[in-house]
């Protein structure tokens, strides 16, 4: 199954922190496509290229958005429909 989705880079997400080489807190929220996959699935989110996913949450206030906050801010995430991770 193809996804036009599937790989976020930062330059799609708000980082918000300290500068000088602190720790970066982050913040991704995250539209799916209009896709049954994808709508009716729990969203995963990986930042080792897929070994291990973490479950993003609902974001409050915002219908059919998810959200994950990181203490720090990784390089590359992956995004995925838990049942179809391919």
């Amino acid at each position: 199954m193809e996804h036009f989705f599937k790989r976020i880079l930062w330059t799609a997400m708000v980082a918000v922190g300290a500068f000088g080489g602190a720790a970066v807190s982050a913040e991704l929220y995250v539209l799916v496509p209009d896709d049954k996959d994808w709508m009716y699935d729990n969203m995963m989110v990986s930042i080792d290229g897929g070994v291990t996913g973490t479950k993003m949450e609902n974001a409050p206030g915002r219908c059919g958005w998810y959200q994950i906050v990181w203490e720090n801010a990784p390089d590359e995430v992956l995004i995925y429909p838990k049942n179809h991770p391919d």
